[in-house]
Parts: C-alpha cells; sequence; structure tokens
C-alpha cells in the first residue's frame, strides 16, 4: 500500500464545527432526558372536630407546600361548599367557621405559590345536632354511712332543652330509681357505688355520666382488719360520660382519679378500639390521667377493661360494655396487683 495514503489527514474547519454542534445537540438531547427533580406543589386540609355540632366552631389548618424554589403565597378557602372562596387568609394556613344548620358540607382550601401554581384539597364534613351534656354533683363528696346523699343534675344542651332526666342509685345500668334534677339515697355499708344520670333532649339525643361514690364507715367506727394488702389509698375513681348513637354510643371524657405514680393498664376489645392494650402511669404531680383515645364513637359490644395498681396494694377494676340504645354497663371491682382477675371489694 502507498504509504502516501496512510499519512493521517488534517481535520478541515467545517468538520470541526459539525463535531462540535453534534456534542451540543447530544448534551441538550441527554438533560431533556433526565427526570426533572423540580416537587409539585400540594396542599391538604385538615378538619377539628372532624364531625361538628351546630354552632360549634369548627377549626381549618391547610398544609401547602410549594413547587420547588417558590413560596407560599396565599389560601383561600370554600367553607360553605358553594363553590366560591369567599375568605382570603394570605400566609395564614388556618380558618374557622360555625355551621348553622345540619348537613353535609364540602369546605375546600386553594393553595397558590408565587409561580402561580394554584392546588385544592376538599373535605366532605356531616354538621349534626349536638347531643345534651350529662353531668351531675353529689353532697356531701365523702358520705358515711346512713348520711343522706343529694345527687344534683348540672345537665346542659347548647342548641336545645333538656326534657327528661333519669337516674341510676343501684348501679344496675337500669336508669329507674326516679326521675328530674336531683335525686337523693343514703347506703347502708361503706363501699364504692356507681350513680349514674342520663338525659334526653328535645332532639331526642341521649348521654349519660357515672361516677363512683366512696362511702365511708361512721366516725369512731373502727373497721375490721382486712388480711392480705392493704386497699390503694386513696382508692381510684373511675369517670365515663357521653352520648348514645344508633350503633353504640360517643365518649365525651374517659378520666381516672389515682394516687400518684399508680399504673393505670387498659384493654379494648372491639372493632372500633383505637388499641387493643396500653399502659400509663399517673404523674407524680397530678392525680388524674384522662385516657382520651377512648373518647370516641365506640361501635355496641366493645368492651374496655381498666386496672389501676400499685405494688403491695389491691387495686381498682373498672369495665365498660357499649350497648346499643343503653348505655354503656358497668362493673366496678377489687384487683390485685399483677393479676388480671377482680373479685368483689370488701366494705
Amino acid at each position: 500500500m502507498d504509504a502516501e495514503r496512510l499519512s493521517p489527514v488534517p481535520l478541515a474547519r467545517g468538520g470541526l464545527w459539525v463535531i462540535v454542534v453534534l456534542a451540543a445537540v447530544l448534551a441538550a438531547m441527554c438533560a431533556w432526558a433526565q427526570p426533572s427533580l423540580a416537587a409539585a406543589p400540594s396542599v391538604a386540609l385538615i378538619v377539628s372536630p372532624p364531625a361538628p355540632f351546630v354552632g360549634q366552631t369548627v377549626t381549618f389548618t391547610a398544609v401547602g407546600v410549594p413547587e420547588t424554589d417558590a413560596e407560599p403565597m396565599s389560601y383561600r378557602w370554600d367553607l360553605d361548599g358553594d363553590g366560591s372562596y369567599e375568605l382570603n387568609t394570605g400566609l395564614v394556613p388556618t380558618a374557622t367557621t360555625t355551621y348553622t344548620e345540619v348537613g353535609t358540607y364540602t369546605p375546600t382550601v386553594q393553595f397558590r405559590d408565587t409561580w402561580t401554581n394554584r392546588v385544592t384539597d376538599t373535605r366532605e364534613i356531616t354538621v349534626s345536632v349536638a347531643a345534651p351534656i350529662a353531668s351531675f354533683t353529689v353532697a356531701p363528696a365523702a358520705p358515711v354511712v346512713n348520711q343522706p346523699v343529694q345527687f344534683i343534675s348540672t345537665a346542659s344542651d347548647s342548641d336545645g332543652v333538656i326534657t327528661d332526666q333519669a337516674w341510676d342509685l343501684n348501679g344496675d345500668g337500669l336508669f329507674d330509681n326516679g326521675g328530674g334534677p336531683s335525686a337523693l339515697r343514703s347506703f347502708a355499708a361503706a363501699g364504692q357505688y356507681v350513680v349514674g344520670l342520663r338525659v334526653t333532649d328535645n332532639d331526642g339525643h341521649t348521654s349519660f355520666q357515672s361516677q363512683t361514690i366512696t362511702v365511708v364507715a361512721l366516725p369512731g367506727v373502727t373497721p375490721l382488719p382486712i388480711a392480705g394488702p392493704r386497699l390503694l389509698n386513696p382508692f381510684p375513681v373511675v369517670r365515663i360520660s357521653g352520648a348514645l348513637t344508633r350503633r353504640g354510643a360517643r365518649l365525651h371524657r374517659v378520666a381516672v382519679d389515682a394516687p400518684p405514680g399508680s399504673t393505670v393498664r387498659v384493654a379494648c376489645k372491639g372493632r372500633s378500639c383505637p388499641y387493643r392494650i396500653r399502659t400509663s402511669v399517673v404523674s407524680k404531680s397530678s392525680t388524674s390521667l384522662r385516657l382520651s383515645l377512648l373518647e370516641r364513637r365506640l361501635r355496641a359490644g366493645v368492651r374496655i377493661q381498666i386496672f389501676i395498681t400499685s405494688p403491695g396494694t389491691i387495686g381498682k377494676y373498672t369495665s365498660f360494655k357499649i350497648l346499643r340504645g343503653k348505655s354503656p354497663q358497668r362493673v366496678d371491682r377489687c384487683v390485685r396487683y399483677g393479676s388480671t382477675r377482680p373479685f368483689r371489694c370488701q366494705s
């Protein structure tokens, strides 16, 4: 072969320009093929309470996330669900309102960022008539044997009137021991007794509350010593209140009063339980423990067991069974530390 043909040929200027252009095109194509790292804007709407009553203040909280490199710009609100945004709170992500009529509403929030992106989120809420609140006081608060005890209703209804009040003075859950705003009875022996009040308003909604009354021995009378561990002192009290629903009950308050450091073990069995077993300890700076996770709608058949114990003592056992169309069935017993087998307390 001719050696002259094997010698390198200098690249013309035009050829070099073509190579540069092709490299730029390939780089642009590679950049276009890469996925975008910019995050899309989003917003989430939170409603509290999720099932409000007529006249109750409802708080709406929005969590808006702008697109990458953008900033939040405004929150606009359609709280009555009519399709128009009647409220602009600027950079403030909350709004409040009250509903004056029963019904289903679809409030919406619109979030806008500085790149003029607009995203929305909608919730559906059902506004209903408020149930009455059952409550009562006890006088005297620490009665002695055979002393008359007066129970006075402090029940209320925010959007109507209470039309019926019934008392359960013997703890059988039947509420057949008298009616009206007050009741009176005495207790023949020392011990703990469950007393309950059931109220109904003009809309037919029913609520209840039950308390444990501790009756002590007469002054100057020394009770017989009890063999074995002593009672937890002061002996725990469990309070429950709520409203009846079509499928069970809506618990408004579940609270335990017990000595600081006591262990509270709660077991819940049923489809609508928030948990199966949970253990808490009463704070050393308090004598009260709120079981707030149980304050919710519970279906009929749910059973709640509460064990309140402390080492070396006999503690408190309380169970509630949610019923359909009736106030929860309650049982109060004593229980030894480390045991799950309750027994009848000695007077």
